[in-house]
């Protein structure tokens, strides 16, 4: 038997962009197992979740669908971005481990953009996955196709019991199936380059971020022309002693991102069974 893949997916307000995805790797020959949504507490991202949940299974009988909402209705603040992103980091280890990293698959065209930068950057962080985008050739005609079927899916995604919202689906398959999954030759999805971060590097990276007095230059395997850059971007400061770079000191940035790596650890999240109440 192949190996089972898992997609995971950022929700917005365009429904199809997930899909689309799923059909171009199933089509490719990439046997996918699971699909993962990760939406906000916003309602209508929460009712495009219950709809890709029914429209998959309806699709794929034996795909497995799991629905994380964050609770919160946007990702609007530095902290949030954060948050979204040790959140997403926790999400996308469990199924790393139960898959494989190599095995994982992450589409970033759905929900705001900074969702889609930060699960980006939560792939770097775990060292792994392949990453799509989505672009519908004709956005325009797309977009007037969705919009005359957002009441329907509207209607569809209200509706909290599974079985009912699967019967509500298959009612109105007719009209939202070509909306849903258009044709593979009406968009282009794009595999977008991955680089992820050496665990050494992370390993100072989290001393220097955690460190309230910073720490010896010495005491760090980062070469000096990697910590300069890190100084460029606002993560560290670099401090000397006759000319000489001396220490390396956190910033009020890098220290809103040390809070992120201790809720990698402590597996303290924002996302929640959809059950849950935003």
């Amino acid at each position: 038997m192949p190996t089972p893949h898992v997609l995971v997916n950022t929700v917005g307000m365009s429904p199809p962009v997930v899909t689309s995805v799923y059909d171009y790797l199933v089509a490719g020959g990439t046997p996918i197992k699971a699909t993962v949504l990760l939406g906000t507490c916003e309602p209508d991202v929460e009712r495009n979740c219950k709809v890709l949940e029914v429209a998959l299974k309806d699709r794929f009988e034996r795909i497995n669908v799991e629905t994380y909402v964050w609770k919160k209705s946007d990702v609007s603040t530095t902290e949030d971005a954060i948050s979204f992103m040790g959140d997403t980091v926790d999400i996308l280890l469990r199924f790393a481990q139960m898959f494989g990293i190599g095995q994982l698959h992450l589409n970033l065209a759905g929900g705001r953009k900074t969702m889609s930068v930060a699960i980006n950057m939560a792939a770097q962080l775990i060292g792994g996955g392949k990453v799509y985008h989505v672009i519908h050739q004709h956005v325009n005609s797309f977009n007037i196709e969705l919009e005359r079927a957002k009441k329907t899916l509207n209607d569809v995604g209200s509706i909290e019991d599974l079985g009912a919202r699967m019967e509500a689906y298959k009612q109105a398959k007719q009209e939202l199936e070509p909306v849903l999954f258009p044709p593979i030759d009406t968009f282009r999805v794009i595999e977008m380059p991955l680089i992820p971060y050496p665990a050494d590097y992370l390993k100072d990276l989290i001393r220097i971020f955690r460190s309230s007095s910073g720490v010896p230059i010495n005491d760090i395997l980062m070469p000096e022309h990697e910590l300069r850059r890190l100084e460029r971007v606002g993560l560290v400061r670099l401090t000397t002693h006759y000319r000489t770079p001396s220490m390396v000191l956190p910033t009020s940035l890098s220290i809103k991102y040390s809070t992120l790596f201790g809720r990698m650890e402590n597996g303290d999240g924002l996302f929640k069974k959809p059950s849950s109440q935003c």
